[in-house]
């Protein structure tokens, strides 16, 4: 609430503080995740003005979908916001992925069919289907990638693999298209 006061002031330059982190050290890093909470507050906020990219995990189900549906009419209004107050966001794609997809239920099945159908391109092909290998990972507070082996199964984690490769693959072909050095490269391939 300190930087929304602040901002009404006319000092909305605190929501710039992680872009300038950020950009004293750009040099050392090609890409930085950042991961707020599902919120418009401070941190969010500096995030969104931080960023050049926005990846937004929406869960197949009513309760999720719904949520999302409202965060992204708040951003809406928010980016509305910060634009009349030259603060608007350079955002260069946004994307969604279909996270904790479970296509045995039915209901999941038409959100995902009905996701793909409002988001079109702007949704990632490959779900991100639930894992119990993810589940583990989490709970050891690690990414299935540094797990050392399977906590599950050799075959949940390769399915759950093949997954992770899948979402992050299109992901990166997005942010390698931002590159001006990679942009023709990925036309050649056929990906950009």
């Amino acid at each position: 609430y300190e930087i929304a006061a602040r901002m009404a002031r006319g000092q909305g330059n605190l929501i710039d503080r992680m872009a300038q982190g950020i950009a004293s050290i750009a040099d050392r890093f090609d890409v930085v995740v950042l991961d707020p909470p599902p919120a418009l507050g401070a941190i969010s906020l500096s995030v969104l003005r931080a960023a050049n990219a926005l990846v937004v995990p929406v869960p197949p189900t009513v309760m999720d979908f719904s949520s999302t549906a409202a965060f992204l009419a708040m951003l809406d209004e928010t980016i509305e916001t910060l634009a009349d107050r030259g603060l608007a966001p350079s955002l260069q794609f946004l994307r969604f992925v279909a996270s904790k997809v479970d296509e045995n239920k039915s209901m999941q099945k038409e959100l995902l069919n009905l996701m793909r159908t409002l988001f079109g391109h702007a949704i990632v092909r490959t779900p991100l289907k639930d894992s119990a290998e993810i589940d583990n990972a989490t709970a050891r507070l690690m990414t299935v990638y540094e797990l050392d082996g399977p906590v599950t199964s050799s075959a949940v984690r390769n399915r759950c693999l093949a997954y992770l490769d899948g979402v992050n693959s299109e992901i990166e072909v997005d942010i390698r298209s931002m590159w001006p050095s990679h942009l023709t490269r990925l036309r050649k391939e056929g990906l950009a």
